[in-house]
């Protein structure tokens, strides 16, 4: 069986392209004001905001069940499980996370911006969403700041209080249960097979018209498309680092990184033991990001006597892991600095300083405070372990802690030690990716590739990266939610114009060698040049859709 996409991945950013590749009329990626200029454009008679006031939109599942989607066929390769989402719950599960960091408008539902919201007022679960204080306006004072406090703001930059209802992170649940909703809406429930994928190569087929088609080796067996998506994060597990001087030879001792625990602890039996018993026990938690404060107050609500956060930076608290400018409404402004720099080089130094290592939010700012007043928890900064030697006999870890000021610490006896550092993006760690590296390489910048403007890793090459591993071309949001959808979109208009209309139905091996197009091949110019009008009326131009933020026609006041 030959598919036209498959996706590698089957979490938010599969689920984005998944959706987006079933939607025929997506939603505005603009501010409100931009989005209404998008209506404008295409003269509708009536906005989806007048649809619903005057009550001749019907619910949304309702609504979009009656829509049948496009035949395009579809399948999804995951090696976690045959559900969406399943390692994004496990990991939500396991850390007991109550509530998203993102707020209410980043979600990979490609048929309106507001969707999470409307979903929650329309179930009456508003109480779920919490909200993010301290944030609206703030926005404006960082633009207002770069042009010297000028007074005249353009219309499309204006931020006033009722913005203020898309400052909320919903639950976790409430988010969990929006994603269902869109894979029922979409019709995407079947489309997982759980299967590691080995190997992604492209080639000929061996047809007697030998169409370009990707192979997909997994460990159940070979899989043909014609497109493949790949959406698989970072492209590597998190794990303890190399450096972690840890005296690991012989007996390993009691260590681990956080995402490589199952079950509901992320302590081990002998440390759960001695809480049981009534012993005084000791953990060291590794990192400077949200995941280590949310270990550290696992560990201490769990028993943990003492625990020791070691941060190899300074302890910064935001409400995203990305400066609000790249966050906000506004940050369609800030993507068009981004994508306006002269080289990749440049795109990628603006990278480091947005994300600049991890943070804590507010909210878990106050936990870690309540946690060192309890004189629990004692939080460390600019210091990491210099030695570590563990004690097989009394099961201990003794760790001396270099800091900034090269003064040396010595920790009372420690009973495991756990890493809760993250994983840059890095296409050289993509084991699947290895033969289409070596078979058509391209260049990388720490890691990252330089795909093509459409997410694609050769202009001749159909294979699509989404994620993190885009992030120079979707900029300092690319591994989050905002990233998912912004791929998504670019992803599918190029492979609306690759394949044109949709086939209808998976073909098989026999239809192949009779019908099937080359990839790289528009049906005809004439198609081409409605495919490009369509996409330049939506996005603002063919290559960069933020353009389109320059309005120069706006009213400035």
């Amino acid at each position: 069986m030959i598919y036209d996409v498959a996706i590698v991945g089957a979490g938010p950013c599969g689920l984005a392209a998944a959706a987006r590749l079933r939607e025929s009329t997506p939603a505005a990626l603009f501010t409100d004001d931009e989005h209404a200029r998008y209506w404008r454009r295409f003269n509708r008679k009536e906005s989806v905001e007048k649809e619903r006031k005057s009550g001749k939109q019907k619910s949304r599942g309702a609504a979009s069940s009656e829509r049948e989607p496009p035949g395009r066929s579809m399948i999804v390769l995951d090696a976690h499980s045959d559900q969406w989402m399943s390692a994004w719950k496990e990991k939500f599960q396991h850390f007991e996370i109550s509530q998203l960091r993102s707020p209410l408008f980043f979600h990979p539902d490609p048929r309106d911006r507001d969707g999470l919201l409307a979903f929650s007022h329309f179930h009456d679960r508003t109480g779920e969403l919490q909200e993010i204080h301290n944030v609206v306006g703030k926005e404006v004072s960082k633009h207002r700041t770069k042009k010297k406090r000028d007074k005249k703001v353009a219309r499309h930059l204006r931020i006033d209080d009722r913005d203020r209802v898309d400052y909320f992170t919903p639950s976790s649940q409430l988010f969990d249960d929006f994603c269902d909703d869109v894979v029922c809406r979409y019709r995407l429930r079947n489309l997982i097979v759980q299967a590691r994928v080995q190997y992604i190569e492209y080639g000929h087929v061996g047809s007697k018209i030998d169409p370009q088609l990707f192979a997909l080796t997994t460990d159940e067996g070979m899989m043909f498309s014609k497109t493949v998506v790949l959406a698989i994060g970072p492209g590597s597990k998190p794990s303890i680092p190399r450096n972690c001087q840890l005296r690991l030879e012989g007996e390993q001792g009691s260590v681990c990184h956080c995402f490589d625990t199952t079950g509901a602890s992320c302590l081990p039996d002998h440390v759960l033991r001695k809480i049981g018993e009534g012993q005084s026990t000791g953990v060291v938690v590794v990192g400077g990001g949200l995941t280590s404060a949310q270990i550290a107050d696992l560990a201490l609500r769990g028993g943990v006597k003492k625990v020791w956060l070691l941060l190899r930076g300074r302890y910064k608290v935001k409400h995203f892991d990305v400066d609000l400018e790249w966050v906000s409404k506004v940050r369609n402004q800030q993507m068009s600095v981004f994508w306006s720099a002269d080289s990749d080089e440049e795109r990628f130094d603006m990278l480091k300083e947005a994300r600049n290592g991890g943070s804590i939010t507010p909210l878990y700012d106050k936990i870690l405070k309540r946690h060192v007043a309890s004189g629990r928890l004692e939080l460390l900064t600019d210091t990491h372990i210099e030695e570590g030697m563990w004690c097989g006999a009394s099961k201990t870890w003794s760790i001396i802690l270099s800091s900034s000021s090269e003064q040396e610490i010595s920790l009372p006896r420690v009973d495991h030690v756990i890493y809760a550092t993250g994983s840059a993006p890095n296409i050289h760690d993509v084991a699947c990716m290895q033969r289409i590296n070596e078979n058509h390489p391209i260049d990388a910048i720490g890691g990252l590739p330089k795909i093509t403007e459409d997410l694609m890793w050769h202009e001749d090459i159909p294979l699509f990266l989404t994620g993190g591993l885009a992030g120079l071309r979707l900029g300092p949001g690319a591994g989050n939610l905002a990233g998912a959808r912004q791929g998504a979109e670019r992803i599918a208009w190029k492979i609306d114009e690759l394949l044109g209309t949709s086939q209808g139905g998976p073909l098989n091996a026999e239809q192949v060698n009779k019908d099937l197009p080359r990839p790289s091949a528009t049906s005809t110019p004439q198609t081409r040049a409605a495919l490009l009008k369509d996409r330049n009326e939506f996005t603002g131009s063919f290559a960069n859709q933020f353009e389109a933020l320059s309005m120069q026609d706006d009213e400035v006041v």
